[in-house]
């Protein structure tokens, strides 16, 4: 099944023997990357490779940097960004997400320029919302005091030039990938540029489309200066009234509940050929 390629072994606990995780052609052959199937001894879905070195990184400078290749990784860690992890494909999933939430809460996904990048993307935040923690947070609302759930994590994006991959970049310019994490977008800013995109706000379908998918992701918000900024910028981006969008808002954040990874999405959640 391996013959002719790179062997990139599943790291395991002190004392045991690792599994093989997948193997990257010498040549142009396909499928570039090829993983072990489904076995006792491995789940695709639950390894993060490169946890095993990146951790005590991870800790230190308090962020997580996800990449989507083995060679991501490897190149992260020769050129000393040693907190870069990757998930097992082209998607993240709750259990990835949980296993590094134990080391921070701060999350930069730099996945791939490409079609098949830009969908990891999307379903990685969209897995992100559904499985890491929320915190319970009190609040004045028109019966009393209220407690509204709020994301308890931080969410970045950071996109590679077209064409190009992590390592590509790492190794070509360093200086160019940590310009890249350092500029990271919030996933909030991310959300609004693609909406801004596929949405026709001129109409008022587009217009409560847009603060439908918008509103529960502002709600998320642990900071409260953060969620005015951004019911102030929805507010001009769909032209109604700042207290109408509040008012939205309000109404996400008491709806909000901690969620399974069997959450519904949202129209954004799907691939871009969905909207």
């Amino acid at each position: 099944m391996f013959r002719g390629r790179l062997i990139f072994p599943d790291p395991r606990p002190p004392g045991a023997a690792p599994s093989v995780s997948g193997g990257r052609v010498l040549d142009d052959g396909v499928p570039k990357y090829l993983n072990t199937s489904e076995t006792e001894l491995f789940h695709k879905s639950h390894v993060v490779y490169g946890l095993d070195l990146a951790y005590r990184a991870i800790r230190e400078r308090e962020q997580v940097v996800i990449v989507e290749g083995y060679m991501d990784v490897i190149a992260a860690h020769q050129f000393g960004f040693t907190n870069v992890v990757a998930c097992m494909g082209t998607a993240l999933t709750p259990e990835q997400l949980r296993q590094l939430q134990h080391f921070t809460s701060n999350f930069v996904l730099a996945l791939d320029a490409d079609a098949a990048g830009q969908q990891a993307t999307i379903r990685g935040l969209n897995q992100a919302r559904q499985s890491l923690t929320r915190v319970r947070k009190p609040v004045a609302g028109p019966a009393g005091l209220e407690f509204e759930q709020r994301l308890n994590a931080n969410l970045f994006i950071t996109r590679m030039p077209e064409g190009r991959d992590p390592d590509d970049v790492i190794r070509a310019d360093p200086a160019q990938w940590q310009a890249g994490i350092t500029a990271a977008k919030p996933l909030v800013d991310f959300y609004f540029d693609v909406v801004a995109a596929h949405s026709d706000l001129n109409s008022a379908t587009g217009k409560g489309q847009a603060v439908a998918e918008l509103a529960p992701l502002i709600a998320e918000l642990g900071d409260d200066l953060e969620r005015q900024h951004y019911v102030q910028r929805l507010s001009r981006l769909v032209q109604i009234d700042e207290q109408t969008i509040i008012g939205r808002v309000q109404a996400a954040a008491r709806g909000l509940r901690p969620r399974s990874s069997g959450s519904a999405a949202g129209k954004w959640g799907g691939s871009p050929a969905e909207w």
